[in-house]
């Protein structure tokens, strides 16, 4: 009898540490995905359109609840993008949460910390947001086929 439940308490802490479900591709995509991520916040950060473009599919969306912009597609999202980094601003990612929702697709929520300099006579910002992702795996590149930010006002609401 003890060896039965030694086994059982085993196999239930291995389910325990490594996840229901889990599989080592699991972690290749995250690490991919967040991979990408980075390389679109280090694009942000120089204020790159081209670069930060490329990591949206041809059909993505984009919407900002802060202030209402629904942007469809490239175009729009060119558009869009290009007066947001003509302010200069910089981004920070301080908190992550990836889940892989398929073997092609994952979604990214992120605590983002904006920062935008003075200019034009308005004084410097710093604002916090929570944003997600939508990424999808296409021709084995991963793309963002639809993202979202929310402001979050201040002071943030404590985890539960």
């Amino acid at each position: 009898m003890n060896r039965i439940m030694t086994c059982i308490v085993a196999l239930c802490f291995s389910t325990i540490s490594l996840g229901a479900g889990f599989d080592p591709a699991d972690l290749e995509a995250k690490s991919q995905v967040l991979a990408v991520n980075a390389a679109f916040e280090a694009a942000w950060n120089r204020g790159d359109l081209d670069a930060l473009m490329a990591f949206w599919a041809a059909d993505g969306e984009y919407v900002n609840a802060g202030n209402g912009y629904w942007w469809r597609g490239k175009e729009e999202m060119r558009k869009g993008w290009s007066v947001i980094l003509a302010y200069k601003n910089t981004v920070r990612t301080v908190d992550t949460s990836f889940r892989l929702i398929a073997a092609d697709t994952a979604i990214l929520t992120q605590r983002l910390v904006v920062s935008v300099p003075a200019a034009q006579g308005h004084p410097a910002l710093t604002a916090q947001g929570i944003g997600s992702a939508v990424y999808v795996k296409r021709d084995g590149k991963w793309l963002i086929v639809f993202g979202q930010s929310t402001p979050v006002v201040e002071p943030p609401a404590p985890r539960p």
